[in-house]
């Protein structure tokens, strides 16, 4: 036999969930923080811009030489070509 839930059932298992997630959140943020790939921390970089953050904020030098090379590769690849006299 199948006992019916009540509401009050509901908001508690709501509110545990609630509280599970903000201490996943919480240990994701302070104590073990994701490891992104390259391409996510570009894409991080990214959307921070967007939102007025520095881009030192989310990539080093060298990750920034590299997403510049990327996408100059990328570039190529898909047909840009440059001007004989570009230098």
């Amino acid at each position: 036999m199948r006992t019916e839930k009540s509401l009050r059932d509901v908001a508690d298992a709501i509110e545990q969930a609630s509280d599970e997630l903000d201490e996943i959140l919480r240990r994701a943020l302070y104590e073990d923080p994701p490891t992104l790939s390259f391409e996510q921390k570009v894409i991080a970089a990214a959307r921070g811009i967007d939102n007025g953050d520095p881009l030192k904020d989310f990539l080093t030098s060298d990750e920034i030489d590299q997403a510049i090379n990327t996408l100059a590769d990328i570039y190529t690849i898909t047909g840009v070509l440059m001007p004989d006299d570009w230098y």
